[in-house]
């Protein structure tokens, strides 16, 4: 939450700086709004409609242009992944998943499949003939088919493996990609699977979380100019008066 608070600060500042360099124009077109209020009742309508509309406009263009980009922005530390990988204690995780290969009826060779991991045991019971062991001749033909299966997902998943000394594999499953990547480590033997670490995907809260930082900073920072315009122009009253003052004096 630090970095997406920070991001939006960072653009915020740059959306405050672009409107300060088109200040000029905006008081040419305040000018011009202003002198519709001397032109009785309809005149008072459209300058409270025109700046109405005009504040409006300001208030979408700043969260248009704070949103993309600070997602942009965060978006490598959202998919980091390594940076959110922790540890899972004996009550695992629930959205966690692992694969499981096991032969196909009628052909000599196997089928991966990936199952969600807190049903792994009722899942080989089902099918006692799987293994969560990937057997090393098959892996690059069961990556494959796995690739061709999800062709048309949303979430495509990718595995990694490397051989432990004492028979078993350590196995990485991503799902994902980007920032809704979510990664699940898990040891593996021919009939049991040990979930160790899991990186949770944050992609799909990264908009909230964008969009209410925007819509909070909005009113934050029109408040801030206001109370800025506020104090200058009272600077300015004050060295006038003060000004006016010396004049009678001398």
């Amino acid at each position: 939450m630090i970095g997406e608070a920070v991001a939006s600060l960072l653009m915020a500042a740059v959306f405050v700086a672009l409107v300060a360099s088109a200040a000029s124009p905006w008081r040419s077109l305040q000018t011009k709004i202003s002198s519709l209020r001397d032109k009785g009742l309809a005149g008072k309508l459209l300058y409270a409609a025109t700046l109405g509309a005009s504040s409006i406009a300001l208030a979408a263009a700043f969260l248009l242009f704070v949103f993309p980009v600070s997602c942009c922005l965060v978006a490598k530390g959202l998919a980091d992944f390594e940076t959110r990988k922790r540890a899972v204690g004996p009550e695992g995780y629930h959205l966690a998943e692992v694969l499981a290969v096991a032969p196909q009826a009628g052909s000599q060779e196997s089928a991966i499949a990936v199952w969600w991991f807190d049903q792994w045991k009722s899942s080989l019971q089902a099918t006692p003939d799987a293994t969560f062991l990937i057997p090393r001749p098959q892996e690059e033909r069961l990556r494959r088919q796995l690739q061709e299966r999800e062709r048309d997902a949303v979430l495509k998943h990718a595995f990694e493996v490397t051989d432990l000394p004492d028979g078993r594999q350590r196995i990485v499953l991503r799902k994902g990609s980007g920032v809704h990547q979510a990664s699940f480590w898990y040891v593996a033997s021919a009939k049991e699977a040990i979930l160790t670490h899991v990186a949770p995907s944050r992609g799909e809260f990264s908009p909230l979380n964008h969009a209410f930082l925007a819509v909070l900073l909005t009113p934050l920072l029109w408040a801030a100019a206001w109370l800025w315009r506020w104090g200058t122009r009272r600077a300015r009253g004050s060295s006038t008066d003060g000004a006016s003052t010396r004049g009678l004096i001398e």
